[in-house]
């Protein structure tokens, strides 16, 4: 318990320092171990992260580090932990997004072959839905501006509540691109509104996905949201691509359709 309640220790052996590593870790921290020297051997390997200090440090330190810096600077090594937590949120962003974005996607994919039924979705939509994915999982979620109160201090990628939610936003999607598709009798035209649906209801995932941290960075997401407005609009008037992803112009009632069903989408992924 003294190395708990204590905040500076000197004149320590290296046993005391790795009591204190192990007093840390069974409190449920995650410890990292500084150290330069070989009476730190035992206390770098038994840390989270062992980490060895400057061009001084032995090579015994270098070999048993997780992370050797070739500076003695801490303010270096406290920057480049808010840096490492800043992208492993990026990352579980991202990852919420994901989740999300492939549940319409298989389902949509199964649910007329299961029912016996002609596919509501063509192999080359699926393509085109993987073209746009990649690029804005890894573009969109990017937030340079991140909060450090955001970040948290480690824990998994998505948790299963969020996992659940992220199921939820994606399947709420999923009804409403079924809806789209089955409110025409011409296959061409549902498809084309299954399709619409599905490429501007992403921009409701991808809100949803960046949650909080739309008050600290925005503007790779708005630049995301652009670029699949943009593709949207010319995959529905040009007739090139029209005739490649066998889609045809919107019409009048398909758009609002649309617009209401991701502004519910949107509200919907915010009581979540």
């Amino acid at each position: 318990q003294a190395y708990l309640d204590g905040a500076i220790f000197g004149r320590v052996t290296p046993r005391h320092k790795l009591e204190l590593v192990a007093a840390l870790k069974d409190a449920g921290k995650i410890v990292a171990m500084t150290g330069d020297g070989v009476n730190d051997l035992l206390a770098l390997k038994s840390a989270d992260v062992g980490i060895s200090m400057g061009p001084t440090a032995t090579q015994a330190a270098r070999a048993v580090a997780q992370l050797i810096l070739y500076k003695e600077d801490f303010v270096k090594l406290v920057e480049a932990v808010l840096e490492g937590r800043k992208v492993f949120h990026n990352i579980r962003m991202s990852f919420h997004y994901l989740v999300a974005f492939h549940v319409p996607v298989v389902s949509l994919a199964l649910v007329g072959p299961l029912l016996g039924k002609t596919p509501l979705l063509l192999p080359i939509h699926i393509v085109l839905f993987e073209f746009i994915v990649h690029p804005i999982s890894a573009f969109a979620f990017v937030g340079k501006n991140t909060s450090p109160a955001l970040v948290g201090d480690g824990g998994g990628i998505i948790s299963r509540g969020e996992f659940i939610r992220a199921f939820i936003c994606g399947m709420a999607l999923t009804v409403l691109c079924a809806l789209a598709y089955f409110s025409h009798t011409s296959e061409t035209a549902a498809r084309s509104a299954l399709v619409g649906q599905f490429m501007v209801g992403n921009a409701a995932l991808m809100i949803w996905a960046y949650g909080k941290s739309l008050r600290f960075g925005w503007a790779r997401l708005a630049e995301a949201i652009f670029a699949l407005t943009a593709t949207t609009f010319l995959l529905f008037t040009l007739p090139s691509l029209q005739g490649i992803f066998r889609v045809e112009v919107l019409t009048t009632e398909d758009l609002v359709r649309i617009a209401i069903g991701t502004v519910g989408l949107l509200s919907f992924g915010g009581l979540l």
